[in-house]
């Protein structure tokens, strides 16, 4: 949960206040956490580290969209390295 509320923030912080505080495109890191046979909380077929991904690179397209660079510490199911 507090991943969703922290990638939120970002997410409404940088396409409120980037256009304005920045001159050239900000760059954001998105840490989806977990990957690899580190797969987090299981419930109800829903599995964290896939979740968790989904939810980065939905972010990022939404960021992208309003000129923000965007790096995933991770965009496949291996861990971050």
């Amino acid at each position: 949960m507090s991943l969703i509320i922290a990638l939120s923030t970002a997410l409404i912080i940088a396409r409120w206040f980037a256009p304005t505080l920045f001159a050239d495109a900000p760059t954001v890191v998105l840490d989806a956490g977990h990957g690899g046979d580190e797969s987090g909380a299981e419930a109800s077929g829903i599995v964290e580290r896939d979740s968790n991904l989904d939810f980065a690179d939905r972010v990022q397209r939404l960021l992208e969209q309003d000129g923000v660079r965007v790096v995933l510490t991770r965009s496949g199911h291996d861990r971050p390295a």
